[in-house]
């Protein structure tokens, strides 16, 4: 995301990194971090994440970015909110790998719910 996207865009935008704590890199006057995740058992809790899409939303309704470029699933649906209250802002979603696969041979769904995921997922990579 930092070398991608982040390095680029500062050069004539203010760039807000929502996401995970960065590791160590250079510190740039127009590049801001805000860490909500970390990498942890909890991640895989619903309700955790559920919680941490919420505070994602207050967290971006309140910076007001002009583009938001998702790279998680996760925070897709939180993305496409924030999208549709604000029209003129521009979503980007990257998909930087196969969810479908993933979601297809995770333990972690079940039932309904992996069946769910995959008609979800399926719909918004189209």
């Amino acid at each position: 995301m930092y070398e991608k996207f982040a390095l680029t865009l500062c050069q004539e935008h203010e760039v807000w990194i929502i996401g995970v704590k960065p590791g160590r890199l250079p510190l740039h006057k127009d590049i801001h971090f805000l860490p909500i995740y970390t990498f942890d058992n909890d991640r895989r809790s619903t309700l955790k994440r559920l919680r941490k899409l919420c505070r994602w939303y207050r967290e971006a309704k309140a910076i007001a970015p002009d583009i938001v470029i998702i790279h998680s699933l996760d925070l897709l649906l939180a993305g496409m909110l924030y999208k549709l209250k604000n029209s003129k802002k521009v979503l980007i979603y990257d998909v930087r790998e196969n969810y479908k696969i993933n979601i297809q041979h995770q333990k972690y769904y079940q039932g309904s719910t992996k069946l769910k995921m995959l008609l979800f997922t399926h719909l918004v990579e189209k």
